[in-house]
């Protein structure tokens, strides 16, 4: 309804009933959860103190990272991607690389992460993998996909 311009495929029951009993709205209009079309932001956070590192994907203009930051978390790249659809993408090659190719499970469990934050999930060893190599990762995957997108050095 906000703009009918929008079309996407989704089962009648989605719109009608949706998860959890809530109709699902344009993936694209709506103020929380993942919008495909919209600007998003993969970043790389590591916290010393736990020797974790963290590859994960956020809207662009996002308070995220600096929640994470707040809680000893540093972002020392992210990339800004025009398209929600194409950071979600990497982000799910870089984590199924992660768990299958190298067999690193998530590293740090809830109660390690900060309150409210999550993402646990994401999280990996430090020593594990390093921060050159999610670099190269990331860096070839969009190549390799023909996607757009722009590393930048620190925090967005």
């Amino acid at each position: 309804p906000k703009n009918p311009g929008h079309k996407w495929d989704a089962p009648v029951w989605y719109r009608t009933k949706g998860q959890k009993g809530r109709p699902q709205d344009c993936p694209d209009c709506n103020q929380t959860g993942f919008s495909p079309s919209v600007a998003y932001v993969l970043y790389y956070l590591q916290q010393p103190d736990l020797l974790a590192s963290k590859v994960g994907i956020t809207k662009a203009g996002s308070t995220r990272v600096q929640a994470y930051a707040s809680a000893g978390w540093s972002c020392l790249f992210h990339w800004d991607f025009d398209k929600g659809k194409d950071a979600l993408l990497v982000e799910k090659s870089f984590h199924d690389w992660r768990e299958i190719d190298c067999g690193l499970p998530s590293f740090l469990g809830p109660e390690d992460m900060p309150p409210s934050l999550g993402g646990f999930v994401e999280t990996f060893s430090t020593e594990a993998i390093s921060a050159s190599e999610v670099r190269d990762f990331v860096e070839k995957e969009i190549q390799k996909r023909g996607l757009q997108a722009k590393r930048v050095v620190g925090a967005p």
